[in-house]
């Protein structure tokens, strides 16, 4: 039956139309499919002038997505897509700029930047020649001495502006280990800031030197003590100690000197005036005879406090206030003694007048009563302790004379 439908002409067009139609259904479908790509790109900075760069020198990253039919995205490759930032005319400062999309997009797809502005910090980019320097050009082990010769003297620092000039000293390290005279090793160099910390994230050329290494056999070593010399005395009232780094230095030379060696000293330390502890770099006397010491300066800490001292005061008078009209007192004990700790400075000045001893009779009658001693507190002294620390007191009214007035005077 199929057979004799196909045999008819009407019938096969029909079929034709059909599948032609569903051919096109299939095309237009996938066209008016609507679909996304997104691609994370990093900013390309442009016009940006020759002397400057971008920190951080990681390009930013941004995230670009299209939209539009499906077809028009599967021709679209992530090389054709440049996002990017015009730096025309800008100068070292801190940015924000508008991200740019550089892409041929087929008719029908959109695109969208997100951040659509970076922030960007742009500095100036230097390069500088330098000294570079031997942070020890003498290094000691053991009975050996090896002296170092710089044979390249300078390098060029660069990078960003503010780096490089946080630079202060570029030393060159050299490890000696088993070096043999005359031989050449190589120097790493490091640059360093007016704390002595490395200052990282700049070019260094060269990154090594050369240096001659001259190894010299040492005469005999002694441990001698450091005695730091002092000069001037400190103000009245106060006391020093003093700790010294290095304790001891290697002191080299003749062993029929050794025994004459009992001590290296500082150059002298001026004391006068000085009421605060306070660190000290000193340079060390090489003792007569000695050819050569391990350490040339020393560290001095010297500790000052104030000199602190007690003092007893006697037979202190002690009186009595704000008795009542009328009233007399009499009390027990009516001296005292005071116990002080101070400054030497003070106690030494203290006038123990300033204690104003005394029992506070306000508001009290006649009869017995056992009242603390008081005083007054004396500037930059501790009270320990005050005996008697109560007095008995007796109170009375003052007898009255023959013609009726009391106190007997007017």
């Amino acid at each position: 039956m199929m057979e004799r439908l196909l045999d008819r002409d009407w019938v096969v067009r029909l079929l034709s139309v059909l599948l032609a139609f569903i051919l096109w259904l299939n095309v237009t479908s996938d066209r008016v499919t609507t679909a996304t790509r997104v691609y994370q790109l990093p900013v390309t900075v442009e016009n940006l002038g020759e002397d400057l760069q971008v920190l951080p020198p990681e390009r930013p990253m941004v995230e670009v997505s299209l939209t539009g039919p499906r077809p028009e995205l599967d021709r679209i490759r992530e090389e054709d897509l440049q996002p990017y930032v015009d730096a025309t005319g800008l100068e070292p400062g801190y940015y924000p700029l508008p991200v740019k999309l550089r892409a041929r997009l087929p008719a029908g797809v959109t695109a969208r930047v997100s951040p659509d502005v970076v922030y960007l910090r742009i500095e100036r980019y230097v390069a500088k020649q330098v000294p570079v320097t031997l942070p020890q050009p003498e290094i000691y082990r053991d009975e050996v001495k090896y002296v170092l010769e710089l044979e390249v003297k300078t390098a060029t620092l660069s990078g960003q502006q503010s780096l490089v000039d946080r630079v202060v000293r570029v030393e060159a390290r050299a490890d000696v280990t088993g070096a043999q005279t005359g031989e050449v090793r190589q120097a790493h160099l490091v640059a360093l800031d007016s704390t002595g910390n490395e200052v990282t994230g700049i070019g260094i050329t060269p990154a090594t030197v050369p240096v001659k290494v001259t190894v010299v056999q040492l005469p005999p070593a002694k441990a001698v003590p450091v005695r730091p010399r002092f000069t001037g005395a400190l103000p009245e009232g106060y006391t020093y100690s003093v700790t010294v780094s290095p304790a001891t230095v290697l002191v080299r030379g003749p062993r029929d000197r050794h025994a004459q060696w009992t001590e290296v000293v500082t150059e002298p330390i001026d004391l006068t005036g000085q009421t605060r502890s306070f660190i000290y770099q000193v340079g060390l006397v090489k003792p007569e005879g000695a050819e050569s010491m391990d350490a040339q300066v020393a560290t001095v800490t010297v500790h000052i406090t104030e000199e602190v001292v007690e003092r007893t005061f006697q037979d202190l008078p002690v009186g009595v206030w704000h008795l009542g009209p009328g009233l007399q007192a009499e009390l027990a004990a009516d001296r005292a003694t005071v116990r002080v700790r101070g400054p030497r400075r003070v106690v030494d000045r203290f006038d123990p007048a300033g204690f104003a001893l005394r029992v506070e009779a306000r508001d009290l009658g006649p009869g017995r009563h056992l009242l603390p001693v008081r005083y007054d507190r004396p500037e930059g002294v501790q009270v320990l302790a005050v005996e008697p620390a109560a007095v008995e007191v007796t109170i009375t009214q003052v007898p009255e004379n023959p013609q009726g007035n009391p106190g007997g005077s007017d």
